[in-house]
Parts: C-alpha cells; structure tokens; sequence
C-alpha cells in the first residue's frame, strides 16, 4: 500500500499525539494526551502533517509559525520544525526524508525563508541542509564555590514574585525588550507565554524573582528546587529554568541571588548563551562545569532574502556557490553586497569566491561559527585569496546567537 503525507485536523490530535509516542518510544495516558495538548496545541499555531499507511499514522512532523531576531535587529519568519517521528515498524523507508521534504516546501509556501528545528540526534538534518548554527552550554555549579569575584555596579533590587503568574506583564516585556536585540531569539506570543505560565507537569516553574531599578523591570529568573537532604544536611537542587536580562546589573544580580538560595548545595542551568560572562564574574571558575551542544539547526530556504534581511560587520562583497543536494532550487551562486548596514543578493554567474553547502551557510548565517573554521574542517572551499577573512569579517557578530525558547 502506498504511504501519503497529508495535512492533519484537529479531529485526529490524539491519533497523531499517539503516533508521535510510538515514534519517541514513550506512551500516552489519556490524562497525559489532554496535558499535552494543553502544553502545546494550545500554545502554537501549527501545521501538522502526517504519513498515512491506510488509516494509521506512521510519521509524523509540525511545522510552526515563528520569528527570530537577525543580527542588526530585524526579524525574519521562521518554521520552526517539530515532532519528526517516524512508527517503528516503519523505519528505513526514507520517511523522514519525505516528510523534511513536505515540511520545507510548506514552509517555502507559506513565505518562511527559514526552517530551525532542535535535533533529537546531531547525525540527521545535516543532509537535509540544516546546519548548526546556534550552540547553548549547560552550567553544573556547587554553591560553596560560588563566590563572586567581579561585578558590575547593581543600583535595582531582586523581588520575589509570591504567585508566578502574576507578573506576566513584567516577563513579556524583558522578553521584547531582549529579543530585540539578542540574534537567535524568538518571538513569544500570548499563547506562548500561556504554556509557559502554566502550572502542570515536571517543568513547573517554582518561584520567579524579578531586577527591578529606576522603576522597570530589567530582568526576571525563573527556578524550581528540587528538595534533598543526606544525614541531616540540606543538599537542595536550584535548576533554574529561564533567566533573561537586558542589563549587566540585572544579570549581575540575578546569578548572584540564584547562587545563594539557602539550603541549597547545586545550582544548574541549561540552555545558556556561550558568551554569557558568569565565567568572568566567578572567583573560581574552573569550579562552573560547562558542557556545549548543538542547540539549533537552521535550513535556509530562500537565500536572497535571507541574507538580505541581517545586517554585516563590514563593508563587502562575495560571490558565494551554495551546494544544496537536497532541494537544488534553493542553491546556485549568488552575490552577496553589503554597505556595513544594508544588503544586496542576487543570482550571478559570476566565477564564486567561496563554495559551501547549504548547511554550512546556515551555520555561519547568525554568526554562530565562522567561515575559516569551516574552511578549516574541510566544509568550505575558498577560491579567492582573502574570501575568508572577508567572510568572517561579514558575518561576524557583537554576541553569539542565543535561543531560550524551545519548542
């Protein structure tokens, strides 16, 4: 019997939600069916598809709305890429590679220029033309060695917040205010911050503390406390959640209240900025244990208004040759002028100062890697002297992309 990928109503959430466990090797209680959809078909607005064999669901794959900010602010739309499962009894059938298919046309009819997705193995989406192009560290520190060393002037104050929900208005506008300026960061809709507010579940968020000074709100922390004890002695767990700053003082003073809860021996944090200064601020530093992962894969759809939509560390131009195996009518040569603030990019057949694949533009597309270490791992051919130094000097960036929000 022939398998057929087609859109999926809501009438059939619960078959999918099912198929997507199978997929993940997990299963669903009713109850847990309706947290779920609670969770996250309320939270989004998606574009479910799904791999029929006769009636049963045997792949599956979510493509939602979104906006990332580029470096020099603007804001590009975004699918963002989820629940790719394939049933096991199906697999090594090339479904997956059907169904990224079926998603990036979607996104590419819908006006997306852009797909990221967070990969469940680093071994898949590469030859789909995703690269890695934001990475995120996780932090394991034990607060006797927590002292802090420097800091910046902190003239605000740190406020608990008794119910979580209740300063809402608070969080959302420290989210605009960061995303706006942080490469890599999404929007978050109302909806979004529905799910994120809720209550349920093991993510339930605890406490929230909240920097304020000059009266607004620069910053606010999220954190759960996983309670333990050996012998008497408290041995308490902080995991903090979200933590988001748009000042220094803020984030100074953030990480300084979070590091000194009482009764507390661990503080971790997952799915933190490599160039958060925390490491700066330790007296002892090489007691913060730090682990760095690929954290999201970007697929590049539409390479004139992608490039155009950033901004650029120089002046420059470059004519690169973008190799896409997967959906060729997205590569070809194109050259790319920038003025320092405004670009240009357009197909050329003019000779190419650099060759790379579709996944290794996404890679360096936010500044997250550059090109002369790509060149240098062999995913990057330079045919013009200097094309590299200028590639990195392009698409350079004051801050390392980040994106605290997952999906």
């Amino acid at each position: 019997m022939d398998i057929a990928i087609r859109p999926v109503g809501d009438e059939q959430l619960d078959t999918f939600d099912r198929a997507v466990g199978a997929g993940c090797s997990y299963h669903s209680s009713d109850e847990e069916l309706v947290q779920a959809r609670e969770r996250y078909h309320r939270g989004f607005d998606r574009r479910i598809f799904a791999a029929f064999d006769g009636e049963q669901i045997v792949a599956t794959g979510i493509n939602v709305p979104m906006a990332i900010t580029l470096p020099g602010g603007a804001s590009l739309p975004m699918a963002a890429v989820t629940a790719i499962t394939t049933r096991p009894t199906h697999r090594r059938r090339g479904l997956v590679t059907s169904m990224i298919g079926t998603l990036i046309d979607d996104a590419a009819a819908h006006g997306d220029p852009i797909a990221g997705l967070w990969a469940s193995e680093s071994v898949i989406y590469g030859r789909f033309g995703y690269g890695i192009a934001i990475e995120a560290d996780s932090w394991e520190l034990e607060r006797q060695y927590a002292a802090f060393e420097s800091s910046v002037a902190i003239s605000g104050s740190v406020r608990m917040v008794d119910t979580v929900a209740d300063a809402r208005a608070a969080y959302e506008q420290v989210w605009q205010r960061a995303h706006a300026a942080q490469p890599g960061m999404p929007k978050r809709t109302d909806r979004m911050w529905d799910v994120r507010l809720m209550t349920q579940g093991e993510g339930t968020i605890q406490f929230a503390v909240l920097y304020e000074e000059a009266g607004r709100c620069d910053g606010y922390a999220f954190y759960r406390v996983r309670p333990d004890s050996r012998d008497g002695l408290p041995q308490n767990e902080v995991i903090i959640q979200e933590l988001v700053t748009v000042t220094d003082a803020a984030h100074a003073a953030l990480w300084r209240f979070v590091c000194s809860i009482d009764l507390s021996k661990t503080i971790r944090a997952s799915n933190r900025a490599v160039d958060d200064p925390l490491l700066w601020m330790l007296a002892d530093p090489r007691r913060l244990a730090r682990r760095t992962r690929d954290a999201i894969w970007l697929r590049i759809i539409d390479v004139p208004r992608t490039l155009e939509a950033r901004t650029y560390g120089i002046s420059g131009a470059l004519v690169l040759d973008v190799v896409d195996a997967f959906r060729p009518q997205s590569g070809g040569r194109f050259r790319l002028d920038s003025d320092g603030v405004h670009a240009t990019c357009v197909r050329t057949d003019a000779a190419p100062d650099l060759k790379l694949s579709a996944a290794d533009l996404a890679a360096i597309y936010l500044g997250g890697t550059s090109c002369s270490v790509l060149a240098r791992a062999g995913r990057i051919e330079e045919h013009t002297a200097g094309a590299l130094r200028t590639a990195d000097l392009l698409f350079a960036t004051e801050r390392a992309p980040w994106c605290p929000q997952g999906w």
